[in-house]
């Protein structure tokens, strides 16, 4: 016989805070994204070059379409905590 008490269920903190919502930046649109690392951008141009049969020449303009090809693309979220951390 256990003098414990019988276990409960304890909420997990912060559990009702839902994230990644769209946060209006003062004129009630959504904020937008921030810009892209250097890295980023590098990494893409650098794809960019290679797609193009490693054309010299055209570092700007792999550059500027890396640029332009990563704001129209939507940044992968990051994968939730609680995936890694299950009890």
């Amino acid at each position: 016989m256990s003098k414990f008490a019988p276990e409960k269920r304890v909420p997990r903190p912060f559990e009702s805070i839902q994230t990644a919502r769209a946060v209006p930046c003062g004129n009630g649109q959504p904020c937008p994204p921030p810009p892209r690392t250097h890295e980023e951008i590098a990494q893409c141009a650098h794809d960019i070059f290679i797609a193009h049969g490693r054309a010299e020449g055209r570092s700007e303009l792999d550059w500027r379409q890396a640029e332009e090809q990563l704001a129209q693309t939507p940044r992968a979220s990051p994968p939730k905590p609680e995936a890694s951390f299950r009890s």
